[in-house]
């Protein structure tokens, strides 16, 4: 006779998890702060799943409809609560902990406790996947097709109209809750990006339009009550040449409503389709320096500067503001400069290094980025691609074979292919015609013991394969400003080029002696308007002069200094709050239609190509995102953000994708139209691929969220 097979291995369970909750007691208790803003961060994901399914759940049991399950989490199930007739039924882990001939699927863990009343149908669960969470109803299924039934209760057997109403009361209830965290938020004062100039991209429409750093934007068509992120969305919402009326107040205090149009931008975020060429405002405190080997936070402290200091002077002139803290450093050719700070109550001086940077183009990548009066200077490299946390791991254990025959930051770029001192154009042009393929790059590498001519081959590669102006050796470059040599000389619109040899060194301004570019624009700019003679040499011996008619608009050389190490200033923000709850109601609607439309500009930029799928964050990441919310800002500025996921969550369950929302109504669209249900198989056909679209879709924001944390 066949026995019975027991369930094993069930005290081996109770003592794994004896030892888990142990362990994770201990490390709760042992880093209290790190747990209690986790917690808040899964009280916040938790309160937005919750709404999103009381509204499925409140609509079904008001429309008669028997609901078997409320869940928050996928399954498997952590803790079931279902009110019998003996009380409170209370059942932990059941898939772990199995039970004996246990047909209702109670497990080994499970209580009643309290008395008997009023039994209910359906149970209360939390699962073990914290990634949403579902109501489960008599005769519906989001996956296949549901059992028949002749149960009145049942989804399938009411009426069209009332399974919309049930299907759509998620996403309702998310847009309402959206509003209330709004509201909330601007009721006790939620602290958001000002809506001030930071800079302008020349030749943006913005600069074309004559908006400047330290505006404030006042208005951004009919709405008043704005912060930075409306500039940002009136960019990407308004159609291609359509000018945007924006109210601005200059610093003169004048005021007058520009018209601005938007333009997709070089160099973007991928999640920017267009944009106006703001850059949004930053304060004069500087944030925490966040990287992950900590050289650039040890460089940031060794010029005597900390996280929390406030500028308040460079060279002991005052500023104010960030753009005169960039004007006051952009205008310096000096090597370095002193910054006052004040920490706490007391004022520190540090001396801090300079750089000479390329301008800002609108297009850097099909312009020279720098030319002093026509003559561009010779390029170096600045900086070279970061290696993710894994090829690091990579490489401290395997080597890097290719690394002695690589560019190495401050290596002078003398050739490219077959051009001699190429400007960078003529580079962009190059790594351009070579995708794919090896380019050799000549360098003049500068040590204590000697200088030497290296050939360094590079594979460009192009980031979108669709567009071969993304092709890139992966390298950031910056003009050679200590010494005076040029790589070529171009037109400008004031000064036809100079005819000066390529490779030349510049070495002397009329009857003065130069030594470097600093050299070079000082006497420039104090010759504004003046013809000057110009001395140059050559690598043979060659010497000649060419004369210039230096321009009389200070702003001809397209270089600027900026500060050496990292400067995190922190954004600019002010804080917004209502007048009375009337006011809090209306900012709560305006910002939740606002992010709605964000939402649905994203998914359209997606669609037609405009946002790189690369931008998309996952659920790993948004979590990431409020962790460093909760431990960072204020706790109302992560109600304002769990606003804003409540609006998105919105949006995207009420796509017509098959089990979303949007799908199921689709669906039922359908029925009402042909004037019968479509049939089990096809329902079953459709609702499985969109359940591998979106497990796809899971996978691969998921991977993205993987290479931003672990790769980068």
């Amino acid at each position: 006779m066949a026995q019975t097979k027991k369930p094993v291995g069930i005290y081996t369970r109770g003592i794994i998890l004896l030892i888990i909750t142990i362990v994770a007691l201990f490390l709760i208790f042992t880093n209290l702060d790190i747990f209690g803003n986790i917690i808040v961060v899964g009280l916040g994901f938790g309160a937005v799943i919750m709404i999103h399914e009381f509204g499925h759940f409140i609509v079904a049991r008001t429309s008669g409809i028997k609901i078997e399950q409320f869940a928050i989490g996928f399954p498997p199930v952590l803790l079931g609560l279902r009110k019998t007739a003996d009380g409170w039924k209370i059942r932990v882990l059941p898939k772990f902990f199995p039970k004996e001939n246990d047909p209702t699927g109670e497990g080994a863990i499970s209580y009643t406790i309290g008395s008997g009343k009023d039994p209910s149908e359906t149970e209360y669960r939390i699962g073990l996947i914290p990634f949403g969470g579902y109501v489960k109803m008599l005769g519906q299924e989001d996956v296949g097709t549901a059992e028949a039934t002749v149960d009145p209760r049942s989804f399938v057997n009411k009426p069209i109209l009332t399974r919309c109403a049930v299907v759509a009361a998620g996403v309702v209830f998310n847009a309402i809750s959206a509003v209330l965290f709004f509201m909330i938020a601007f009721m006790i004062g939620v602290k958001l990006p000002a809506p001030i100039v930071g800079d302008v991209f020349p030749d943006s429409p913005a600069a074309k339009a004559g908006i400047k750093p330290g505006d404030r934007i006042l208005a951004v068509g009919r709405d008043t009550d704005i912060d930075f992120s409306n500039i940002a969305l009136a960019a990407a919402l308004s159609d291609v040449n359509e000018k945007v009326p924006l109210k601005v107040r200059h610093l003169d205090g004048s005021e007058e409503t520009i018209g601005v149009w938007a333009a997709k931008l070089p160099n973007s975020p991928p999640q920017i389709p267009r944009s106006f060429g703001i850059m949004q405002g930053q304060s004069l405190t500087l944030g925490k320096v966040k990287d992950s080997d900590s050289n650039e936070i040890k460089e940031f402290k060794k010029y005597g500067l900390e996280s929390g200091d406030t500028i308040v002077a460079v060279n002991g002139k005052p500023v104010q503001t960030s753009y005169q803290l960039t004007q006051a450093v952009a205008d310096d050719l000096s090597d370095s400069v002193v910054l006052t700070v004040e920490r706490g109550d007391k004022r520190v001086d540090a001396k801090v290094p300079l750089e000479m940077h390329f301008a800002l183009t609108m297009d850097n990548s099909q312009k020279n980025l720098a030319n002093i009066a026509t003559m561009v200077p010779l390029m170096k490299v600045a900086s070279l691609p970061k290696q993710g946390k894994i090829e690091k791991l990579v490489s401290k254990f395997l080597g890097s074979p290719e690394k002695a025959a690589s560019l190495k930051v401050d290596d002078i770029i003398i050739g490219v292919a077959d051009v001699n001192y190429p400007t960078f154009t003529e580079l962009r042009q190059q790594v351009k015609k070579h995708n794919g393929k090896e380019l050799a790059v000549r360098v003049l590498r500068k040590s204590a013991a000697t200088d030497e001519i290296l050939t360094v081959k590079t594979y460009p590669k192009a980031a979108d394969p669709r567009d071969p102006n993304t092709t890139v050796i992966g390298i950031e470059l910056m003009p050679v400003i200590d010494y005076p040599y040029i790589a070529a000389t171009v037109d400008t619109p004031d000064v036809k080029a100079l005819e000066i040899p390529r490779g030349a060194a510049i070495t002397t301004l009329g009857q003065t002696q130069v030594q470097n570019w600093r050299d070079i624009i000082k006497d420039l700019k104090t010759n504004a308007g003046k013809e000057m003679q110009i001395g140059y040499s050559t690598a043979d011996g060659k010497t000649g002069q060419a004369a210039l008619m230096v321009p009389a608009d200070p702003n001809f050389a397209l270089a600027q200094s900026t500060f050496a190490p990292i400067m995190p200033l922190k954004d600019l923000r002010e804080v917004y709050k209502a007048q009375n709850p009337f006011v809090a109601v209306k900012m709560g609607c305006d910002k939740t239609v606002m992010f709605i439309a964000q939402t649905y500009v994203t998914l359209k930029g997606l669609f037609v190509g405009l946002i790189s799928p690369k931008a998309l964050m996952g659920p790993a990441g948004i979590l990431k995102v409020s962790y460093m919310i909760v431990s960072e800002r204020m706790w109302t500025f992560y109600i304002y953000f769990i606003g804003l996921i409540s609006a998105s969550i919105a949006v995207m369950n009420f796509l017509p994708f098959p089990i979303l929302d949007g799908g199921v109504i689709m669906m039922m669209i359908i029925e009402k139209i042909k004037g019968s249900p479509i049939s089990p198989k096809t329902q079953g056909i459709i609702s499985y691929i969109g359940l591998v679209l979106i497990i796809t879709f899971f996978l691969y924001v998921t991977w993205n969220d993987i290479t931003n944390v672990f790769m980068k």
